[in-house]
């Protein structure tokens, strides 16, 4: 487990395995991906510093990134706080997190 550099509030998980769950619509999005990923912390900084709101509703993340035959994936599942509006913000701006970080979020919620 490590924690953000920028934050205690949470911690995430680094996961060199598939992700067991659809990845249909990561498919999509991460082949419009053409630059650099970004680390698992300079991810954490993009939310930090453009969704501020999404970020601190986070309690935890894991990042998964493996490679196949296809492509290098690379999901952040995250858990939030429920909270509607930012749990619609953070979907909304799914697509445009990926573009800018090379990871395809997926939202979960387990409390």
């Amino acid at each position: 487990m490590h924690h953000h550099s920028n934050s205690t509030h949470f911690c995430y998980e680094e996961k060199h395995y598939a992700y067991l769950g659809s990845t249909r619509k990561a498919d999509i999005e991460l082949s419009k991906f053409n630059g650099t990923p970004l680390s698992e912390e300079g991810f954490l900084d993009l939310l930090m510093e453009r969704y501020p709101s999404y970020y601190r509703s986070l309690q935890w993340v894991k990042f998964f990134y493996w490679t196949d035959s296809k492509r290098s994936w690379r999901l952040a599942v995250v858990n939030t706080a429920f909270d509607y509006k930012i749990r619609k913000e953070f979907y909304d701006s799914r697509e445009e997190i990926t573009l800018l970080s090379g990871w395809y979020l997926v939202a979960v919620r387990t409390s």
